[in-house]
């Protein structure tokens, strides 16, 4: 079965944020990178491509991007192809 299309991508937030802090507060909040969780899109990723390759899935049609939400006051993210522009899977 030919494949013409086959896009993927990911978000997944972890957000445990309290009653008396919010990040609509925080107007410009930036969001720092962080190795530990690029490693873990990283690993998400190549496991992604080996599990679908025999369904021609290629990097260029992957998207993965990771916010960690769990300190509201210094999120951080890693991505894998983040800033590509890519359809999401729900589309």
């Amino acid at each position: 079965m030919a494949l013409k299309s086959f896009s993927v991508t990911l978000l997944i937030c972890l957000l445990f944020v309290s009653s008396s802090t919010s990040l609509a507060q925080s107007p410009g909040l930036k969001i720092s990178p962080d190795a530990a969780l690029q490693e873990l899109v990283n690993e998400a990723a190549r496991a992604t491509l080996a599990k679908y390759k025999d369904k021609k899935l290629e990097e260029s049609n992957l998207a993965i991007t990771l916010i960690d939400l769990s300190n509201p006051q210094r999120p951080t993210q890693a991505s894998f192809r983040g800033a590509e522009p890519i359809y999401p899977a729900s589309v």
